[in-house]
């Protein structure tokens, strides 16, 4: 049996993975990692940005900072993909792609595999083992055959309308089922499994804004087509993206001792992955230290109700 790493041992070597296969990656260190919703971002010319979140039982990682690290994916075009070694103390299999809170969950090596560009058939969900197939081919070579509906459902053992919806890409056979379909269609039928897939999520839905300023900057972000969400797991607090652009804005909370470490975090980040990082201040002394961090600084004045610095880039774009 493959011995479990742990969270260390795993971020290590999906670094290694990365750094191999051409990737530019980030590793994100705040918030601290228990509240953290992203452990890595990573991005290579012509590849989808990955997310990853790391932990030793996918189990450990709330709801919460899963569903913040899909709405991120989702706003700035990325991937979400969790590496863990085990669920619930169950070991997970290489070369399969599991599912937790309905994001891609797998183990070091299946990330390794899948940075090469090969394909999986096998993914795991609510306890039961699925593998995707081509519905036009498999409705194709049904018809090729002269076989109808009821002819596969009985051979295979299901009902009728199950081989109707696998007709119609709304259901996937389980695994013991595909066999048999492959006995006797052939394994074209079969459809790799992406691993590096967009999250299918709403980002109005997640999170409130920690102050009417965001509020503000979400809702004009929104309004220019942006694909706009707030975030409270990450040094960033506001991520948003449209027609390939994408911003990642950091904003100043109050007595805020972490601006400054915030900005550096997010100006990495950006840079990484081909984002504009723009950081928003209440004071006129701030602006200096952050900009030598290397990050854009516009005073809340600047930009309150009309998004000044934001507009003025997006003008172009």
């Amino acid at each position: 049996m493959r011995r479990s790493e742990t969270a260390e041992a795993l971020m290590e070597r999906v670094v290694r993975a990365l750094r191999h296969h051409g990737y530019r990656y980030a590793v994100v260190g705040y918030p601290p990692s228990r509240t953290r919703c992203i452990d890595i971002v990573a991005w290579s010319s012509g590849k989808k940005r990955i997310f990853i979140r790391i932990a030793e039982d996918a189990a450990e990682l709330s709801s919460n900072s899963i569903k913040e690290l899909r709405v991120l994916s989702s706003s700035l075009d990325a991937a979400p993909v969790v590496v863990a070694s085990r669920i619930r103390g169950v070991e997970l299999e290489d070369y399969i792609i599991y599912e937790k809170y309905d994001t891609p969950t797998v183990t070091a090596n299946t990330l390794e595999e899948a940075l090469r560009e090969d394909g999986f058939y096998v993914w795991f969900r609510r306890g039961e083992y699925y593998v995707k197939v081509d519905p036009e081919k498999l409705r194709m070579k049904r018809l090729e055959k002269g076989l109808s509906l009821g002819d596969i459902a009985y051979t295979i053992g299901v009902s009728r309308k199950t081989i109707y919806e696998y007709e119609r890409g709304s259901m996937d056979p389980t695994l013991l089922q595909a066999e048999k379909l492959v006995n006797i269609f052939g394994e074209e039928i079969m459809v790799p499994v992406n691993l590096f897939r967009e999250a299918e999520v709403d980002p109005e839905e997640y999170g409130k804004p920690h102050s009417r300023l965001e509020g503000e900057l979400l809702e004009s972000l929104r309004a220019r087509g942006y694909r706009a969400a707030h975030a409270s797991r990450a040094p960033l607090d506001i991520a948003a993206s449209r027609k390939g652009r994408s911003i990642t804005i950091v904003v100043k909370h109050g007595y805020d001792r972490n601006i400054y470490e915030r900005s550096v975090e997010v100006v990495e980040l950006a840079e990484t992955i081909q984002a504009e990082a723009v950081a928003l201040v209440d004071k006129k002394e701030l602006v200096k230290d952050l900009e030598g961090a290397g990050i854009k600084v516009y005073r809340f004045s600047e930009v309150r109700g009309r998004l000044v610095g934001l507009e003025r880039n997006s003008n172009n774009g």
